[in-house]
């Protein structure tokens, strides 16, 4: 049992301060949003400097600069031990010209943040990755992977830190509801954070799904205009 997220920072291209910053903004999130909206109670995201200080029962979210998979910006997964953990890779989005943070000149642009606030909250919805939900058969497949972002994962929202001299922004990853996994959620019904969702398992334009076939066959579903670089995440 997962009984908190650890996040620990490897990279050289982001400060330690930037990561407390955007876990402290997770652990909000998770606390104040996501738990609620899944009728679960919260587990603490916390930022460690030290990894031997990590609690036992944890699961880790590690920062690196470069992504070790190609094209990938962050993702979370099970050992064959069944130890859970994820990575977020910040080279990788900063280099692609996001941000760190936030944008003020773009408030809708992905962030280094908004990645790790997609990995942690699809680690806390979905741990082992072995969840999958009965969908629509058309087009490609009849099972969905219950992951709570990936449909949404280009929408990005704000949570402020009160700071001195001044409060910090950062961006967080939207996130689907329980009900988006429904075939027979009615209509009206609220299927994600933002409400960028109209029906269940349908996909927000630069978001996407993995479905499986009736052969166990995998794929992909993408939204009307998904970017080649928000693949992997």
């Amino acid at each position: 049992m997962i009984n908190r997220i650890a996040i620990l920072n490897k990279s050289t291209s982001i400060s330690n301060t930037d990561v407390s910053s955007m876990t402290n903004v997770c652990n909000t999130q998770i606390t104040r949003d996501v738990a609620p909206a899944w009728g679960r109670a919260p587990i603490p995201v916390a930022f460690y400097t030290n990894e031997n200080s990590v609690p036992a029962g944890s699961a880790k979210i590690y920062i690196f600069d470069n992504a070790d998979q190609a094209g990938a910006l962050g993702y979370h997964t099970e050992t064959m031990s069944g130890q859970v953990f994820g990575k977020v890779f910040a080279k990788t989005i900063t280099n692609a010209r996001y941000p760190v943070l936030y944008s003020g000149i773009n408030r809708n642009s992905i962030t280094v943040s908004s990645v790790l606030s997609h990995e942690v909250i699809e680690l806390f919805v979905n741990p082992y990755v072995n969840l999958w939900a009965d969908g629509p058969t058309i087009p490609q497949g009849n099972l969905y992977s219950y992951e709570a972002c990936d449909a949404v994962e280009a929408d990005v929202y704000q949570i402020t830190i009160s700071a001195k001299p001044n409060n910090i922004v950062v961006s967080v990853s939207n996130f689907l509801y329980p009900e988006y996994f429904d075939t027979a959620s009615p209509s009206g019904t609220k299927l994600d954070y933002m409400g960028k969702i109209s029906s269940p398992f349908s996909i927000s334009l630069n978001g996407y799904q993995i479905v499986r076939n009736a052969s166990n066959v995998e794929s992909a579903i993408y939204g009307a205009t998904y970017p080649e670089i928000l693949k992997n995440i």
